[in-house]
C-alpha cells in the first residue's frame, strides 16, 4: 500500500512538472507573438505618419507630439545659452 502511495506521489510530482513546462513555453511563445505584434504595429504607425496618413495611423494607437509650452521652450533656451557660455577645456591633441 505503501508502495502504492510512493509510486502514485511521483507519477503526480512528474505530471505537474510537465505541465508548468507546457505553461512555460506557452508564456514564452504568446510573449514572442505579442512583441512581434507590437513590432509590426509600430512599423505600420512609422509607415502611415511618414505617407501622411495620420486617421490610419491614429486608428492603430498613435498619438501626436504634444506642443511644447512657450515657458518650457524659454528654459530650454536659457539652459542651452548657459550651456554654451561655459568654456571647454583645452584639447592639446587637437593643436
Amino acid at each position: 500500500l505503501l508502495l502504492g502511495l510512493i509510486f502514485v506521489a511521483q507519477i503526480a510530482k512528474a505530471s505537474s512538472k510537465r505541465k508548468a513546462s507546457a505553461e512555460r513555453a506557452k508564456e514564452v511563445k504568446m510573449d514572442l507573438a505579442f512583441s512581434e505584434e507590437e513590432e509590426r504595429r509600430l512599423a505600420w504607425i512609422n509607415h502611415y505618419v511618414a505617407a501622411g496618413q495620420l486617421d490610419e495611423a491614429r486608428a492603430l494607437g498613435w498619438t501626436e507630439a504634444a506642443a511644447v509650452p512657450e515657458w518650457k521652450q524659454y528654459e530650454m533656451q536659457q539652459q542651452a545659452a548657459q550651456e554654451g557660455a561655459v568654456p571647454t577645456m583645452l584639447d592639446l591633441n587637437k593643436l
